[in-house]
């Protein structure tokens, strides 16, 4: 459900972003494909839907996300839905001006640039994958 607040509350769900990420970090890190894919969903749109919120996270974040992008088993079917809401969030990071000024954990623009250009199109949910072509264009 904190997933879907995030994702559809509005404004007041962003009093509940820190706690969210907590708990969407370690759901990520889950051997549950679904925790885990829904987990990194609720990443991305926090990263969306509320910057000022997310921007404290990027340098433990943004590791993370490059992680389950560039992971060797990032493109078997079972992590397929996973790795495309991952390069989503870092699409998202990339293309949002307020991300533009902080540290993203070692991390710069011209190294995640690449790996979320070479992850597009995204196919598995074709609401994301819109949202991707947005980010592109």
């Amino acid at each position: 459900y904190v997933r879907m607040y995030i994702e559809f509350g509005g404004a007041e769900a962003c009093k509940y972003v820190p706690q969210a990420l907590a708990t969407f970090s370690r759901g990520a890190q889950s051997e549950d494909n679904v925790l885990r894919q829904s987990s990194v969903y609720g990443i991305a749109q926090a990263s969306r839907k509320f910057p000022s919120m997310f921007i404290s996270h990027l340098e433990t974040l943004v590791p993370f996300l490059v992680s389950i992008a560039s992971s060797p088993s990032a493109h078997e079917e079972e992590n397929e839905g996973t790795t495309e809401n991952g390069i989503f969030a870092l699409g998202t990071i990339l293309t949002t001006p307020a991300y533009r000024v902080n540290s993203w954990g070692g991390f710069v623009p011209a190294v995640i640039a690449p790996l979320w250009l070479k992850g597009l199109p995204l196919r598995t949910d074709e609401q994301v994958a819109k949202l991707a072509h947005a980010q592109l264009c």
